[in-house]
């Protein structure tokens, strides 16, 4: 739906979805960055669940203590229908999953050592070009690590990690790092370009088009 002001209203239902009662479910949201989401589980035109969250709100209100935003499905002998509002100053994404409680962990399991994995990739990059330029005083080196932890907390970022585990009682500090490290993600990587192709000796046209474009990432 992209970036809109509106507001935007979802309806399931419960019988469309075929889901079998006995079970617990698990509705997933995989798009961390949505500023306020609620859901109603409707029966008789009744609400008779009610979850209010949102990367606005502190990370506690979120019905289970994950990155994405998931509930759990309950009680749904008598429901009808499945409610969902969304309003963000952010583009507007709604990828909606449905799992068996079990189903849900071990896919949960699996993905958050890949996410782990990929972190870890990361860190090791930083401290190793870390340790070269500590050795050899080659600014290149210091200049890519700097990259590579701007990209890192960006991604951190944009996929809830930061919020859950650095600052989950502050959404207008999250919202503010989300910004900056998506600032110091494009600067940096202009930089270490300019600088890793030495552009300011070879090709001093393209040069300042690096520079004109470093001034505009950071005024924006």
């Amino acid at each position: 739906f992209g970036f809109s002001e509106h507001i935007f209203w979802f309806r399931l239902n419960i019988e469309d979805l075929a889901l079998d009662n006995t079970d617990r479910w698990m509705l997933e949201m995989n798009y961390p960055l949505l500023d306020r989401l609620s859901l109603f589980i409707v029966a008789e035109d009744r609400a008779q669940q009610t979850f209010i969250t949102g990367n606005s709100l502190p990370f506690a209100s979120r019905p289970v203590a994950v990155p994405e935003f998931v509930f759990p499905l309950t009680g749904l002998q008598q429901a009808q229908w499945i409610y969902i509002k969304v309003e963000s100053e952010s583009s507007i994404q709604l990828p909606i999953s449905l799992y068996k409680e079990n189903s849900y962990w071990q896919q949960r399991l699996a993905f958050v050592t890949f996410d782990a994995a990929f972190y870890a990739v990361l860190a090791s990059m930083v401290i190793y070009n870390l340790l070269i330029y500590v050795l050899s005083r080659d600014s290149i080196f210091l200049i890519y690590s700097v990259t590579i932890s701007s990209f890192a907390l960006l991604m951190a970022s944009t996929h809830g990690w930061t919020f859950a585990l650095l600052w989950p009682n502050a959404p207008a500090l999250n919202d503010l790092m989300l910004l900056l490290s998506l600032t110091a993600t494009a600067t940096c990587m202009a930089y270490f370009g300019v600088t890793f192709l030495r552009l300011k000796t070879l090709n001093r046209k393209i040069y300042h088009i690096f520079i004109g474009y470093i001034v505009l990432a950071l005024i924006g």
